[in-house]
């Protein structure tokens, strides 16, 4: 078995459109993170200069001081049922008046949002980018006529296909892991590099959603291989996979699951993976609650790591079984 592993290592390695994704996987995360330092980057003293200049000049608009004295008529309007203060005038000033910061462009690093945001993208662009290697890796031997030459040297048709599953799973891990870690290891840099206190609850977080990160992009490489040695085409996967991509969320969203649709959706069960849980939209939790005066709703259910996996398993095992099965019984032409 360990000489089948390093042949099928060999034949993934010298595969050029492998060769181009794996380089992908390194670049794209590489562009997101440049972004991220761009769109956050500290504001400069002339910017800050603009923006009060800004400020004042919008300040001495008439629809300004119209608005405090609406505001003053009925406070309630702009601050809610229940409003009460000790100076309303004020209050009305800060709430109407413009301010530097409405005409600052971006805002600064916020870890937290980083790693609830980009802690599921990264992963998620890392597990398409090998799901299309395990397709072309595989699909070429189809297209090509040399999986029936592979199976003269190597009779055994489980231990080819375990063989070709296993390098896709140890080539996703490593990809995972590594690229992942690396883009983490530059987020704490750069907020180092700023002096923005993070909380370590936040940091404490990351290397669940690495490894988490890491079994869906391993999970997606065999997803990805288990299609095509199902049709023996990775036409027909890639356009399979597009297909369901694209229709998956609508058909989910009419179909009739008494408001809690959003559950079956991919990219919920994604998250719930990656992140150890997520909350998402159902109208069957929807309910409203009223406190001094207040009214406040809330419709958000709580998806378990457990519950994503379950749904994401499923996805996986039946094309697998499929694949191995056919595989295994019918003629390789």
């Amino acid at each position: 078995m360990g000489r089948l592993l390093g042949v099928e290592l060999a034949r993934l390695r010298w595969r050029r459109a492998v060769r181009v994704l794996v380089a992908a996987a390194f670049v794209i995360p590489l562009f997101v993170f440049g972004g991220t330092a761009w769109s956050t980057r500290p504001v400069s003293e002339a910017e800050i200069a603009e923006a009060t200049a800004q400020a004042e000049q919008e300040a001495q608009q008439p629809y300004v001081q119209e608005s405090i004295e609406m505001c003053l008529e009925d406070p309630e309007m702009y601050f809610g049922p229940g409003f009460e203060t000790e100076d309303p005038e004020q209050e009305c000033i800060d709430a109407n008046t413009p301010r530097d910061e409405w005409y600052l462009q971006r805002s600064p690093l916020d870890v937290p949002s980083v790693v609830n945001d980009l802690g599921t993208a990264i992963p998620v662009i890392l597990a398409v980018l090998m799901l299309l290697a395990a397709a072309t890796y595989v699909g070429a031997d189809w297209a090509s006529g040399s999986m029936s030459n592979q199976l003269l040297f190597e009779p055994r048709r489980g231990r080819v296909w375990a063989a070709k599953a296993l390098v896709l799973a140890i080539v996703g891990a490593v990809v995972g892991l590594v690229v992942q870690t690396l883009f983490w290891v530059g987020v704490r840099g750069l907020a180092a590099s700023r002096d923005i206190a993070v909380p370590g609850q936040t940091w404490d977080l990351v290397p669940g959603i690495v490894l988490r990160g890491t079994l869906i992009v391993v999970g997606a490489a065999l997803l990805g291989y288990s299609l095509t040695m199902l049709f023996r085409s990775t036409v027909v996967t890639l356009g399979i996979l597009f297909g369901v991509a694209v229709a998956s969320t609508i058909i989910i969203a009419a179909l009739p699951l008494g408001g809690d649709n959003e559950r079956y959706m991919l990219h919920t069960n994604v998250g719930a993976v990656v992140q150890d849980g997520v909350d998402y939209y159902s109208s069957e939790s929807y309910t409203c609650t009223y406190e001094d005066g207040v009214e406040s709703c809330d419709g958000q259910r709580r998806l378990s790591l457990a519950g994503g996996a379950s749904y994401l398993a499923l996805i996986l095992l039946l094309p697998g079984f499929a694949g191995l099965a056919t595989f295994r019984r019918r003629d390789v032409p």
